[in-house]
Order: C-alpha cells, then structure tokens, then sequence
C-alpha cells in the first residue's frame, strides 16, 4: 500500500469520525433544527418579498420574517397549548366527578351509561371505560405539563430554532451553495437531490400538516357550534387523528357523535354529523392530495410507509424525516438509473 493510499484512507477514517461525532452531538437537538429548516422552507418566499421590498437589506428582512414567524406560528401555538392544557385538567377531573354538575356532564352520563348497557349483555364484564378515559386524560395533562415543567430545555430549543431559521433565511443561498461545491456528485445531481427534498418538505408540511390543520380547526368550530364541550382539545384531537392515513378526524368525530346521540341530543348529533361529512371531510378529500400531487411525485403507499415508519423510529419528528429519508431514496434511485442508462449508451 502506498503512501498515498494511507493518507486517503486515514482521511476518511478521520471524517467519518467527524462526521459521526457531530450527529451525535446534534441528535438531542434534531426536533428544532428540522422546524427551523421546515419554517425557513415555508417563508422563504415571504422573506424574498420583503428583502425586495426593503431595497435589498438582508438583516432587516430576515428579522422582520422572524417577527412574522413569531406572531403567526408561535403566539398561536403557545396559546393553544395552554387552552388545551386548561381543558386537559378539566377534563380529568371531570371524568372523577359523578355528580350532574362537572362541565363535562354529558360524557360523564354516557360513559355511565354505556358501561351499565353493556353490563346487561355481559354482567361478569370488568370493563370500567370511565377509568381508561381518566387515565387517557391524565396522561395528556402529565405530558403536557412536562412541557412546561421543563421551561429551561424547551426554551433553549426554542431560541437554538430561532436562531438557526435566522441564518437559514439570511444564508440559505449560500449554505446550498456550500452543499453543492463540498458534493462529489456532478452539481445536476445535487441541484436534483436538493429540489426534491425541499419539495418533499413543502409537500408534507402543506399537503399534510396544513391540511390536518384546517381540518382540526373545522373540527373544533363544528364542536362549538353543536355545544360539544372542550372544543380546543378535541379540536386539536381531530387535528392530530388527521395525520392518520384511513382513518383521519373519523377516529375523534365518531365517538362524539355517538356521545352525543345517546345522551339524547340527537339534533346536536345530526348537525356535526353533517358538518363533519360535508365541511370537514370535504378538506381532506380535496385539499390535501391536490396540494401533494402539485409538489411530489411519490406514490402513496409509500408516503404512507415513510410516514408510519418515520413516526416508528423518530416519533412526531418523524412525520417530516420518514418521508424525507424515502423522497432521497427515490431521488438517487432515479439518478443511479440515469448513469447507468448513459454508461450503456
């Protein structure tokens, strides 16, 4: 072995070390980095808008994207949090309350109800669904509370988000450029590779994410209109079963229904039944796969897959790197298939 060998390999030997060690360090810190990459995705046009209309002052921009960012994203998401926190604690004391006068009466009742029903059917039957509904309720105080117990490390992952979406913003073009020139692949490629995942990022956050937004907003409007109580959290209960593939706000929607036709408010019943088929239903079955198919070419089995696979292994992270992992899968698939048909040419 040469000397030249030695050196390229311990070179290699010395990166992938690097390399290693860096992702590593930046593991703890995954979540926020995806959301600034995520967001800067999303604002980057509205942060061109501005630089132009500014005259060109990059900073000044980029801070005033960064307030947009604040008072649109996170201002609402907080307030929601803490609303639905509020509701959460209600909700778990309400489901430990007998009488007729927690707020959450109407459940209480039906699950009553429903549990002495089935008692008829199968009175040897255990099943105390008032005690799995608390204990469901209690965990999502429990898990939201934590959010807030550690105010030290979620706001250093807040301002470490903050930060790195003011120079994704700010250098973006340039850190693409970086990319592109440290890549051994020919800069078509690489241009390709990084098209396609930014398009499948937008595809997922817009397609999806946005979708099961509107969707749970709807939802939570629909609640309010038809007196069903707690609206933000089941609101927010419809957004998060939107994600789910087959399924969708069906798994939050039903039961509520149910709930409230057997306690004996049947035009309540009806009504959400109807806003459910006909306004909520009517944005997954139309908005979400136009907006997909304008923005990635993957078939939706395999979105599906990435999707459930990357919540598997990264948890509600992985809703974004599930697909981003198969979208570069694709892409140098793709690519591969290219050299080899111009080799054999």
């Amino acid at each position: 072995m040469n000397e030249r060998n030695v050196q390229i390999g311990f070179f290699l030997t010395l990166l992938s070390a690097a390399f290693l060690a860096t992702i590593i360090m930046l593991a703890p810190y995954l979540s926020p980095l995806l959301i600034a990459g995520t967001l800067a995705l999303i604002f980057r046009p509205i942060h061109r808008r501005i630089t132009k209309i500014l005259g060109g002052w990059e900073g000044l921009a980029t801070l005033l994207t960064l307030l947009l960012v604040i008072l649109l994203v996170l201002t609402p998401l907080t307030i929601l949090a803490l609303k639905i926190f509020e509701e959460a604690r209600n909700l778990y004391i309400s489901t430990l309350t007998t009488n007729g006068e927690s707020t959450f009466s109407i459940i209480n009742t039906t699950i009553h109800n429903f549990e002495l029903s089935l008692r008829q059917f199968a009175p040897n039957l255990t099943l105390n669904i008032r005690s799995a509904f608390a204990q469901l309720a209690g965990i999502l105080v429990q898990n939201i509370g934590s959010l807030f117990s550690s105010l030290i490390k979620t706001l250093v992952n807040l301002f470490l988000m903050l930060v790195t979406l003011f120079y994704l913003l700010k250098d973006g073009t340039r850190f693409r450029k970086i990319i592109i020139m440290a890549s051994p692949l020919p800069d078509v490629h690489d241009e390709e590779i990084l098209a396609r995942l930014e398009a499948t990022v937008s595809s997922v956050v817009k397609g999806s994410i946005f979708t099961a937004i509107i969707q749970g907003i709807l939802a939570g409007v629909g609640f309010m209109l038809f007196g069903v109580p707690s609206p933000f959290l089941f609101g927010t209960a419809a957004a998060f079963a939107a994600l789910i593939p087959g399924i969708g706000t069906a798994l939050v929607l039903i039961p509520i229904i149910l709930i409230l036709f057997f306690s004996g408010q049947t035009s309540s019943a009806i009504g959400l039944l109807l806003w459910s088929a006909l306004i909520v239903g009517l944005i997954d079955n139309f908005l979400g796969p136009i907006i997909m198919n304008r923005q990635i070419k993957i078939h939706p089995m395999a979105v599906l897959l990435a999707v459930l696979g990357g919540i598997t292994l990264f948890g509600p992270m992985g809703i974004l790197v599930g697909p981003l992992i198969v979208s570069l899968l694709f892409t140098l698939i793709h690519i591969y298939a290219t050299l080899v048909h111009r080799t054999i040419d």
